[in-house]
């Protein structure tokens, strides 16, 4: 998996604000670092940076690509090349206009070796991994042809180069200076991290939000998050600690759809010791107790294979679904002979599935061990490889299948090469490149199904994130392709 780096980004400084009924109070379970997007890693970040800085397209709530920064854009015969013009004139929160030149620079900082990014992966399955950066700082494939014009150039066809640059990562920043956004809001961090100040952008380019500030809080419980609400401290949160309370006077509870799951992945540096029919016994056994209804959130759904909805072209499912054979306690104790470590991110499973689990594992003396993690453990334990089995949450902005693999591709653990990414990537490497996009679509799904067949990665539940808001305040729309938008909550009149 790739190294994750939080370094603390001091943001173009805005004046403190108070909170007003022109004020929306979001809390988050996350403390956020920065909101740099070289160096963006969680859903909670890109809601931010989503109104901070803004990218050259977006996705609408029918799933189409629309311009954003970009007026227009050409594919050549080849699928090779892509020439984009921007609207003129767009205003940055320094006062400058933006132009090609950020644009080039935006993209050029994941190939600084500096800045670590998380997403350069990302970039070089569309760009390929042999670009580099020419003596002004410009990628190798980009060329500009004015300010407001510029060319990408492709060594191969990719046809959902242009879906992925709407991601909150690839968002534009100005030149040289990455703590300057284009975006409808400027931000201003508090001590810490512990809170973010947005102050309306006026001069934003677009319609406007009706708030003129939104400030980010952090809670991690429930308990903190309803006595904000008491205090009216908060108008709206965000997160799975949220998800055991009901809708009553005062708030609402509701699903916030995103393209959202949660698997459970065997560490495939032990693949020879846990087999194949290891991971299927006790896969299949974990499954049937994730399932039960007690022990499932209202947010969750039952995952059963690897082409979930807004992946691949539903008509691509399987046919048929393997039938799932009855695994007894029995042929667990009897499989493994050595303890096995089961991580699981706290938050994302129910107290009664760990109470129920806890409980077959003492019945049945069966060698399983739980250890529960908290979120921001979550990177270190799967570079460290100190597990067998981890529960493997996924939340994505990027509606490929490569969106789905990234954090499978090139994974390693303890430092050693991993076989099945390997092997994994190969296939991979082999469809990517398609320029078919249904031809594209079919190839992909054979691939999740032979990852399904080695029980390497379990599925297990379709996730919505639960929001809490206040009763008069009302949300706009989310689906698979669209996500939240903070400025889009609307207070009722």
């Amino acid at each position: 998996m790739p190294k994750i780096f939080l370094v603390l980004f001091f943001l173009v400084s805005v004046p403190r604000v108070e909170a007003t009924q022109d004020t929306l109070r979001v809390s988050m379970p996350s403390e956020i670092k920065t909101i740099d997007p070289v160096e963006t890693w969680s859903f909670y970040q890109q809601l931010v940076i989503h109104l901070v800085y803004g990218s050259l397209v977006k996705i609408n709530s029918e799933g189409e690509i629309v311009g954003h920064f970009a007026k227009s854009w050409i594919v050549s015969k080849n699928l090779k090349t892509y020439t984009f013009e921007l609207y003129k004139d767009i205003p940055c929160h320094d006062g400058s206009k933006l132009t090609a030149n950020d644009v080039s620079f935006s993209l050029a900082r994941h190939y600084k070796p500096e800045n670590k990014s998380r997403f350069k992966g990302l970039l070089e399955k569309a760009f390929g991994k042999k670009r580099f950066l020419k003596s002004n700082g410009v990628l190798d494939n980009f060329q500009i042809l004015s300010p407001h014009k510029f060319k990408i150039h492709l060594d191969r066809p990719y046809i959902p180069i242009v879906s992925m640059l709407s991601m909150p990562a690839l968002s534009i920043v100005k030149e040289n200076n990455p703590k300057v956004g284009c975006g409808p809001y400027s931000a201003d961090f508090g001590k810490n991290g512990e809170q973010i100040a947005l102050k309306r952008f006026d001069k934003y380019f677009k319609n406007t939000s009706t708030w003129e500030n939104i400030i980010i809080t952090k809670h991690f419980t429930a308990e903190e998050t309803i006595r904000s609400f008491n205090e009216r401290k908060v108008d709206l949160a965000i997160g799975m600690h949220l998800r055991n309370l009901k809708t009553n006077t005062e708030y609402t509870i509701s699903p916030l759809n995103i393209l959202s799951y949660n698997h459970l992945l065997f560490n495939p540096n032990k693949s020879r010791s846990i087999t194949q029919e290891k991971r299927k016994a006790l896969g299949q056994w974990l499954q049937k107790i994730l399932w039960k209804t007690e022990n499932m959130s209202t947010f969750s759904k039952r995952l059963d294979s690897l082409l979930p909805p807004g992946i691949l072209p539903s008509k691509l499912k399987a046919t048929e679904t393997a039938e799932m054979k009855t695994v007894l306690p029995s042929q667990i104790k009897n499989l493994f002979k050595k303890k096995i470590e089961m991580v699981f991110v706290d938050r994302h499973f129910t107290y009664d599935f760990y109470s129920n689990l806890h409980k077959k594992i003492e019945k049945y003396d069966l060698p399983l061990i739980i250890k529960k993690i908290k979120g921001p453990e979550y990177a270190q334990t799967l570079e460290s490889g100190d597990f067998d089995l981890i529960s493997y949450p996924f939340i994505t902005g990027y509606y490929d299948p490569d969106g789905y693999y990234i954090n499978l591709n090139n994974y390693a653990t303890n430092g050693k090469k991993d076989k099945v990414a390997d092997s994994l990537n190969l296939k991979i490497n082999q469809v990517r490149h398609i320029g078919d996009k249904n031809q594209r679509s079919i190839e992909y799904a054979k691939i999740f199904r032979d990852l399904e067949k080695s029980f390497l990665l379990i599925p297990v539940y379709q996730m919505s994130l639960p929001i809490m808001s206040r009763s008069d305040l009302s949300l706009p729309a989310t689906n698979f392709r669209t996500t939240l938008n903070l400025a889009e909550v609307k207070r009722d009149e």
